[in-house]
């Protein structure tokens, strides 16, 4: 975690820091690209989206970048990255048995 501002900021300050609203940015961009298709309902990816998507899974999956850009945006790549792998994973089930197996939450 960031344990001081290179403006000598506090902590409440660092809440407003360029670099985090960046990397808040990037994650959440990372995300939606990995879904991009699948949240509109289209079965006909172009092969750059395709490219893109699975680009973005391979970087949240995968990459040290991923861990790095979550520090800076104050979160837990782990959890994200499992959060991410359970939206996979319902992703790809369908619907008749998601609603029989509800996904584990990840807090217990």
């Amino acid at each position: 975690m960031l344990t001081s501002s290179p403006f000598g900021l506090g902590p409440d300050a660092r809440e407003f820091c360029p670099e985090k609203k960046l990397a808040v940015a990037i994650v959440r961009l990372a995300w939606e690209d990995a879904f991009a298709e699948t949240k509109k309902g289209g079965r006909s990816e172009t092969i750059e989206s395709r490219r893109r998507r699975q680009q973005a899974i391979q970087w949240i999956l995968n990459d040290t970048h991923f861990a790095y850009w979550c520090e800076i945006a104050a979160l837990n790549a782990h959890a994200v990255r499992a959060k991410f792998m359970a939206e996979l994973i319902r992703e790809r089930i369908p619907s008749s048995l998601a609603s029989r197996y509800p996904p584990k939450r990840l807090d217990s």
